[in-house]
């Protein structure tokens, strides 16, 4: 509970942490209902967590890393990114760089949008009014 809701929500931290604490907390501690269920209980979670582990642990033997690792920490990247974009978005609009109507949603759209505003800045310059 001390971790804030966007580490808790992270693949990374669901594929070390989340899914063995709920796992402890259902079969060993006998709670119930504190987690949603999401179409899977606690003891099917375990047959399957296990399973996944031992995957795990041979492709970490056979190649040396965690394909499990790689993976979430990739999503977890990508997830990061679009929080940054959104951010950085209202920043440019607050400080005027962007205009309000714009609709950003990728860094294509956000270079291009400001490409057309540093375009116009060089004329601007270049042939003043």
């Amino acid at each position: 509970m001390l971790l804030p809701l966007a580490v808790r929500r992270s693949r990374s931290y669901q594929a070390v942490v989340g899914r063995l604490l709920r796992i402890t907390i259902e079969l060993v501690g006998g709670v119930e209902g504190v987690y949603p269920t999401e179409g899977i209980r606690a003891r099917e979670l375990l047959v399957r967590k296990t399973a996944g582990n031992v995957i795990e642990l041979g492709s970490f033997l056979a190649v040396g890393w965690s394909p499990v690792w790689l993976l979430a920490g990739a999503s977890d990247l990508i997830g990061g990114t679009k929080v940054y974009l959104r951010v950085l978005v209202t920043e440019l609009r607050g400080a005027g760089v962007l205009a309000p109507e714009e609709n950003v949603s990728s860094f294509e759209e956000l270079l291009t949008s400001l490409e057309g505003t540093s375009g116009g800045l060089a004329d601007t310059v270049d042939v003043p009014h």
